[in-house]
């Protein structure tokens, strides 16, 4: 699933990283945004979080106007 996405998120020209990748500075920025990529113990008991960090990813847009989330709660 996650390289499927990745393939189709190359043509919209931003970058994706998994999130065992993502820099301290970029999950600040998230975090500012109102977006989660941190584990959460809600996720535990409910086994979402079975592979915790493995095929999960974000894509952010060169110009940061959007953000797309990667085999978080959804697929996408």
């Amino acid at each position: 699933m996650e390289r499927k996405i990745v393939e189709v998120l190359g043509e919209l020209y931003g970058k994706y990283k998994q999130r065992s990748q993502l820099e301290e500075e970029e999950i600040k920025w998230l975090k500012e945004k109102g977006i989660d990529v941190e584990k959460s113990a809600i996720h535990d008991a409910a086994g979402i979080n079975d592979d915790w960090p493995m095929g999960r990813g974000v894509f952010i847009n060169e110009q940061k106007e959007f953000v797309i989330l990667v085999n978080f709660e959804d697929h996408l």
